[in-house]
């Protein structure tokens, strides 16, 4: 007897021509997407996040990792955001943004290190 594998998806699907965004979430073989109509895109924007993680062995002794995370989202002219993807360095961010900001013609605004890069 097979043990049941249990797994999760979620997918982001941009289409420019029809301007429909559709977010699909597979769970263990069951699939729900539901596609939404937008009227533009206004940007991509890219943040910058700081995380701090603490972990305690039972010996007592504490470790800190300190490290940033280089965020990805898309902008609708509505308000809405959608999470696009994430990456550690900022030049692996930019090459995951390209095809994508090419795609779909729009914006990209870095709101990082004090440097707002338009392109």
């Amino acid at each position: 007897m097979m043990p049941l594998v249990w797994s999760m998806y979620y997918l982001l699907e941009i289409d420019p021509e029809n301007k429909t965004i559709s977010e699909t979430t597979w769970i263990a073989g069951f699939e729900k997407s539901n596609p939404i109509p937008y009227e533009e895109i206004e940007k991509i924007f890219i943040n910058e996040t700081r995380q701090q993680q603490q972990m305690t062995s039972w010996a007592g002794q504490v470790r800190t990792s300190r490290f940033k995370e280089m965020v990805a989202f898309l902008k609708l002219s509505d308000g809405r955001k959608y999470y696009l993807f994430s990456a550690t360095d900022a030049e692996d961010i930019r090459k995951k943004i390209e095809p994508v900001q090419q795609k779909l013609q729009c914006e990209v605004v870095e709101n990082f290190r004090d440097l707002k890069v338009n392109y």
